[in-house]
Parts: structure tokens; sequence; C-alpha cells
């Protein structure tokens, strides 16, 4: 089994990192079903890992590892014992730290060197020496406070009200974030596509399953709109990787929604 341990970043990085994230295992090769989540930096503090992001894709993780959002579940294989250090970006976090745009790394993983440079193997070197998530959240900080840029105002609104738009319910047509901004449909589509990976339509697919999923993990009823049960248990499996009778029976940690509820200011204290 992978255990699973979470850090809260620094406070100045709040509106960049959502968390810190250490998965480990002892076992000589294990694996987990992943849910569709945001974008991730990942750090091979020991041991060795695959991740499988779609069919005919299962790549080796390189020491560090950057992934776009899923939108989709992957799986993660571990060839123990391993540890893992993730740190998890919101939207803006992908804007101040990655020039791509995040849909060209959507579903996807990519040498994360080859992006950030040097720095990040020595990242890599400095975490293999550390054995606890506190040690590796510091190096982590002070990694991303040198190298996060502030995102263009307008373009925090707009990921503000995307992150509204998602957490409503019921949600409105799409086209009511492009009229509370004052954009164009076509703006925030290119805006969502930058820091989100995928255009609003799809981040509301993506978030009606995981909300859907949430919803059956915790017992209850599916409570988001599907068009019959069919259409939910494809798209909930979709995500998770799981039928809805499978979260029921594995009684599986709550999904979380795909983005962090609330976006801050980049440049808050």
């Amino acid at each position: 089994m992978i255990d699973r341990a979470v850090h809260p970043p620094d406070r100045q990085l709040g509106g960049y990192i959502d968390s810190y994230v250490c998965l480990s295992s002892d076992q000589r090769t294990d694996h987990q079903i992943l849910p569709a989540d945001c974008a991730s930096l990942w750090v091979v503090v020991r041991g060795q890992a695959t991740l499988n992001c779609g069919p005919e894709t299962r790549n080796a993780i390189w020491p560090a590892t950057l992934t776009g959002p899923f939108h989709r579940h992957h799986r993660l294989g571990m060839i123990g014992p391993t540890m893992l250090f993730g740190a998890r970006l919101t939207p803006a976090g992908w804007g101040g730290l990655i020039p791509q745009d995040a849909h060209r790394l959507t579903n996807k993983a990519k040498n994360a060197a080859l992006i950030l440079g040097p720095a990040v193997e020595q990242l890599q070197a400095a975490m293999s020496k550390c054995s606890k998530l506190d040690e590796m959240a510091e190096l982590a900080n002070r990694f991303f406070a040198a190298r996060m840029k502030a995102i263009p105002l307008s373009h925090q609104r707009a990921n503000r009200a995307l992150t509204d738009w998602l957490a409503s319910a019921p949600r409105p047509a799409p086209d009511m974030v492009s009229q509370h901004l004052k954009m164009s449909a076509r703006q925030v589509e290119r805006i969502a596509n930058r820091y989100w990976g995928a255009p609003p339509r799809t981040l509301d697919r993506v978030n009606r399953a995981l909300r859907a999923a949430a919803s059956i993990c915790a017992g209850n009823e599916a409570a988001e709109a599907f068009s019959d049960a069919s259409h939910m248990i494809r798209e909930v499996k979709r995500v998770t990787g799981h039928t809805p009778r499978q979260l029921q029976s594995l009684r599986l940690n709550p999904y979380h929604r795909l983005y962090p509820p609330k976006v801050q200011d980049c440049n808050s204290d």
C-alpha cells in the first residue's frame, strides 16, 4: 500500500502551491490509481517509479518530473522502497513557474530539467538526503520562492472567476464567466488553456465527475446532474479509475475538487 502524507507550503506561496505531498511504499512493487488532478512537480527522493498516463504512455519517472493537469485517472507504479515528493501547482502556480501553456502538457509528463534547468536537479539531489517531509518542504519553499513570478492581474481575476464558477451549484453556463469578466468567450478559453489545461466546458465535465465521486465516497447519492446512471458511471470511472460501486466498496478517501476551492491573489503576503 502506498502511504500519503501532506504538508502545507509556506504562506507566501499559498497562491501558487496547493500542497506538498509525500508518497512512499516499502513494497518491492506497488501501484495506485490516481484521480484527475492539478499539475504537479514530482521529485524522486529514493527508489524508482513509473507513470501510466494513458494507452501506451507508461514512462519511467525522471528524477524530477513535471506533470500537466490530469483530466482523467492515471496509474502510479513504484519499485520500492520508494519515496516521492510532489508539489501540487495551482493554476497561478503553473503560470508563475512554467512558460508553456498548461494544455500542451495535459495528461502528460515531462522531464522537469528540460523546462526548469539544472536547479531542479540540484533540488532532487538535496531532497535525496532528507528523511522527513518538513525538511523536503523547506527545500521546496526556497526553490519556488526564488522562481515564482506574479501573473497579470486580469488573469488573476479570470482564474478566481473560474474557481468560483466551478465551485458553484448549480453551475451556470460557461458564458456567464466571460460576461462577468467582460471578456470574450475566446479570451476566457485562452486563459483557461494557459493555466488550467483545458477550456471551461472540459473543466466543468471533470469537476462534475469528481464531485460526484466525492459524494459517493462519503456514502451519499451523486448530486451532480448526469443524463442517466450509465453516463454517471462512465464519467466517474474516467476521472477516478473506479466505478461508483467500487468506490463504495473500497471506501477510498474522498476525492476533492479538481483545483483548490479558493484562488488567492498571487501577490498577497
